[in-house]
């Protein structure tokens, strides 16, 4: 058993250091209102709610090794609750991004509409899986195959027209814990098989 704990041990120790050295290089993509101001309307319909021509205005960029900063775009944001789908289609001219692209593909996982009726203030929150596109992963040199996530919408609105929006991604890694768990287990039955 102390064989077996001498062995174990270091494998342990390596896989919490990887990840915790992995979970602070997390990229995140922050597209929101910048210098676009209002525009587009949030409507709800039913227990649903739709999001059409939402200015994105700013794209910002942390945890990447060389392409952090925030970038003029010029994008539009719509959603759609109850088809499952959002969207941001647009150009970030300083990262080579022609207009017309899209940016961002999605679905909900979860999302809240809430209005004040004496203001007529509305804000929409939601989160779920999305998907980039290759052109803005290659720009700020991210691996295409990086899994995202917007955990942070977030759109205010009056009357119904969008005075200002957050839409917050974070990449999802596979913590290198995980792939260094995993072969060390196959490293332990590997020692278990030739003993007996």
């Amino acid at each position: 058993m102390k064989k077996l704990f001498r062995l174990f041990s270091p494998i342990v120790l390596l896989a919490v250091a990887a990840y915790s050295t992995n979970a602070s290089a997390v990229v995140v993509i922050d597209f929101g209102t910048g210098e676009a101001g209002e525009g587009g309307t949030l409507t709800p319909v039913g227990t649903d709610v739709v999001g059409a021509d939402i200015l994105i205005g700013s794209l910002s960029v942390t945890g990447t090794s060389s392409s952090d900063g925030v970038y003029i775009t010029d994008a539009v944001l719509n959603f759609d609750t109850a088809a499952d789908t959002i969207t941001i289609v647009g150009g970030v001219a300083g990262l080579g991004i022609g207009a017309g692209t899209t940016l961002l593909t999605g679905s909900f996982t979860s999302f809240d509409f809430q209005l004040d009726a004496p203001t007529q203030s509305e804000i929409f929150s939601g989160s779920g899986p999305d998907t980039k596109a290759r052109s803005l992963l290659d720009a700020i040199g991210v691996d295409p195959a990086t899994p995202f996530e917007f955990f942070g919408i977030t759109i205010e609105a009056a009357n119904g027209n969008v005075t200002s929006t957050d839409f917050v991604n974070t990449a999802v890694p596979v913590p290198a814990a995980v792939w260094l768990f995993g072969s060390g287990l196959l490293g332990l039955v590997g020692v278990a098989r030739r003993r007996a």
